[in-house]
């Protein structure tokens, strides 16, 4: 079947004109639309998947974001994304063309351009797919209240964005950190635009991209070591968004309202397929924006949710997840929604089937049995759920132990679910000038995201480690994980940190998830604090779901930085991205696990 494309500007309420490809099948119509509004460029995104939509009978319309490669106005993250995606949705229900049902798609930033055009309720949305997007602070821009994610400051908004908006400008940072950076990361942007066509990706394509990805390395590393205030005044003229972001470091602040989708659930009437990582740096979203959307339409049909074993982006061209260091078995998974050997990504068989059923009417059985497929590592299995967090869960406490010498791997902390007596608290200093480094995990660092070994890690003395002894029987933990910390610093703000370890019979211990608190910003316990006060310190590590196998070890790893995950915290009360004298001051931290201090982790334990 021929594809007839053309390209147009569409003006949208306040006169701005949004460069819009439009892929029209052959014939006369009407047919449904298939749109995604990037900021990222069409030729990123790859032709071939708007063609092949157009072959399969749906109009495929690609649309540069405000502010972006060919489109008008000015560029701010989020900002725009709502009501221009509802005047492109009008302006496509008036075409000749259209049947007036329209269906939204993609990944990361063009699945929240999703949820933000769904915001605004246009009638002619039907369905959507959003996939490995979150919003601002589960996942976004903030870790958590106060803590900044380093690798969407510099990686994603430096990085990805700086290249264009540099162009735009005509104005190059003069901090040569930044500007090599922007440099560096356009050229790997440029490489990796075949990630995104519906394409197995050559060998000699993945071995390109590697090779410029490294290239890349040194330049990130180089910016990492500068002053965050430097940086943060190096790209102000051109992207003033990022200050603004820094400005607003709490989710009550109305800033965020209007494009903080999780204060709106009501608004968004399109059924939503929603797939997320387990390592993706948005997976704390997904399952709480699925549980909102079913409790509110009361359906285990009209919306669905999938969660892998990937990080942001992956491959499977050899039948396996590739996550950091570790793989996960995929092409043997098999079930109901035909999964076995796809990748699950905003351009296969997955969404082209959900779009299917809510726009033609397609009898494929997407819509049928459980609402919700997780991927359960460990076990390497693909499992059916009706609900989350599964109503199965028996949440158990695991309880901190040592008897003051839990730093490092090689000290006596322990972890186990009985309670403790009265046992020495563990210590340990915190100098942000000497974080301690992220090793994977949730990040937008793709050179060094998802599964690694925490061994080097845990060798730092400002590193608690608490282990429980082999497991006898296998343990499956599914679910949001809670650590409840008794701890007391020498300053006036600081960090505290977690993480959730698999630890193999063999030695490598493999990071599942993690969490960070600043405690100027916790709930209901804001400002700075008084040095040496005990502090109750609640830490969201976000799901997760992993069989720990019998002989393996459940532990949970204690600091107060992860760099650059997260920016460190200079212990002063004042934030290093706005503080020009960049003043660091080194925190004695203590960790209290006893009788009236019961520093304990929750774990959502699935009987077996």
């Amino acid at each position: 079947m021929s594809v007839n494309k053309s390209s147009v500007m569409v003006a949208v309420r306040d006169g701005t004109r949004l460069a819009t490809t439009v892929f029209l099948p052959d014939g006369d119509g009407p047919w449904p639309t298939m749109l995604l509004r990037s900021p990222y460029g069409f030729a990123s995104m790859g032709p071939d998947m708007f063609e092949q939509m157009a072959r399969d009978g749906y109009v495929a319309i690609h649309q540069d974001e405000r502010g972006r490669f060919e489109s008008e106005g000015v560029w701010a993250p989020r900002e725009y994304s709502g009501r221009d995606g509802a005047d492109t949705c009008d302006w496509i229900a008036r075409q000749p063309w259209s049947n007036g049902k329209i269906g939204l798609f993609g990944a990361s930033y063009t699945g929240i351009t999703q949820w933000l055009t769904a915001m605004e309720s246009p009638a002619s949305v039907k369905s959507m797919s959003p996939c490995v997007a979150g919003d601002t602070f589960a996942d976004g821009p903030y870790i958590s209240p106060g803590v900044l994610s380093m690798s969407v400051i510099f990686g994603w908004a430096i990085g990805n964005l700086g290249p264009d908006t540099c162009r735009r400008s005509g104005l190059m940072p003069a901090n040569p950190y930044v500007a090599n950076c922007i440099e560096a990361q356009d050229r790997v942007w440029t490489s990796m635009r075949g990630m995104y066509t519906n394409k197995q990706i050559p060998e000699s394509d993945l071995a390109a991209q590697a090779q410029s990805v490294q290239q890349l390395v040194p330049h990130i590393e180089a910016l990492y070591g500068q002053s965050l205030s430097e940086i943060v005044k190096a790209v102000d003229k051109t992207m003033p968004w990022v200050r603004e972001w820094i400005e607003h470091p709490e989710p009550e602040d109305p800033y965020w309202s209007p494009i903080d989708w999780s204060q709106h659930f009501d608004k968004v009437k399109a059924p939503a397929l929603i797939v997320a990582g387990w390592y993706d740096l948005f997976v704390r979203s997904a399952p709480r924006d699925f549980a909102e959307m079913a409790k509110r339409d009361h359906s285990d049909k009209m919306h669905k949710l999938v969660i892998g074993p990937w990080p942001h982006s992956y491959a499977t061209n050899l039948g396996a997840i590739y996550c950091g260091q570790r793989q996960f078995p995929w092409s043997a998974v098999s079930d109901s929604w035909s999964l076995g050997g796809t990748s699950v990504s905003q351009d296969r068989e997955l969404m082209k089937r959900w779009h299917a059923h809510w726009l033609e009417g397609e009898d494929n059985g997407i819509t049928d049995g459980a609402p919700i497929k997780i991927y359960v590592m460990g076990e390497n299995v693909l499992r059916d759920e009706y609900e989350w967090p599964l109503s199965r869960t028996q949440w158990t406490n695991f309880y901190l132990h040592s008897d003051g010498n839990a730093n490092t791997s090689a000290g006596d902390g322990a972890l186990s679910i009985d309670e403790p007596g009265w046992e020495n608290a563990d210590c340990y200093r915190y100098d942000p000038s000497d974080p301690v480094p992220t090793v994977g995990g949730r990040t937008l660092d793709f050179h060094a995201w998802g599964s690694f070994d925490q061994r080097e890690v845990e060798k730092r003395e400002d590193v608690l480690v608490y282990s429980t002894a082999a497991l006898e029987e296998a343990v499956e933990v599914t679910g949001p994980i809670v650590l409840k910390l008794w701890a007391a610093t020498s300053a006036v703000d600081t960090d505290f940190t977690a993480k959730l370890v698999d630890v193999q019979p063999e030695g490598p211990a493999y990071n599942l998830c993690e969490g960070i608190t600043r405690l100027r910003f916790r709930k209901g316990q804001k400002g700075l604090v008084t040095p040496g006060a005990l502090q109750q310190v609640t830490i969201e590590l976000g799901p997760t779901s992993n069989l720990f196998l019998k002989g393996h070890r459940i532990r949970v790893e204690v600091s107060s930085s992860n760099f650059p995950y997260a920016d460190p915290n200079p212990n002063t009360g004042k934030n290093l991205f706005l503080d020009e004298s960049n003043e660091m001051v080194a925190a004695e931290q203590t960790v209290y696990h006893d009788t009236s201090r019961p520093s304990h982790v929750i774990l959502p334990i699935i009987p077996r």
